[in-house]
């Protein structure tokens, strides 16, 4: 199968596009099995609230499906910063552990302990944890991309 754009959208009202979104998410895996329906569900909403959370401006979301392969992506425009340089290494700590499982408890675990709130980062390991996905992040300039993938069997 060649690449095939499922959609793309931009948006400004979160509430709205979200259920957008989940819509056509179920729309177009709905010949897949449930639990990748709801991992992808779950990755879609996590990466958009990332985005609606920290990103300054211009999000959008993409969906592709190519050669039986997932990729959900959030793209937004973001500034420079500790913030932005903590979340790119939160997502190569994610990328290079050997236990998901084993980080995923030990983040649960230091979040019940932590006095100081921030952000939690929680949402990333759940999607590569629990969805099974792959995560990934582009930058270009003022433009910011992450993007989770997995296979579709």
């Amino acid at each position: 199968m060649g690449d095939r754009v499922i959609f793309i959208c931009e948006f400004s009202s979160f509430q709205q596009r979200l259920r957008e979104i989940r819509k056509k998410l179920q729309v177009q895996l709905r010949d897949n099995d449930v639990e990748l329906i709801e991992a992808a569900l779950m990755a879609a909403s996590e990466l958009l609230e990332n985005a609606i959370k920290y990103a300054n401006s211009g999000i959008s979301f993409q969906l592709i499906i190519e050669n039986d392969i997932l990729a959900i992506s959030v793209i937004n425009k973001t500034a420079e910063g500790p913030e932005l340089e903590q979340f790119k290494a939160y997502i190569g700590k994610i990328q290079q552990a050997d236990d998901l499982g084993e980080l995923y408890t030990a983040r649960l675990t230091q979040l019940i302990n932590e006095t100081h709130r921030g952000p939690t980062r929680l949402g990333l390991i759940r999607i590569a944890y629990e969805g099974k996905f792959e995560l990934a992040y582009r930058q270009e300039g003022d433009r910011f991309e992450v993007t989770a993938t997995r296979g579709l069997r």
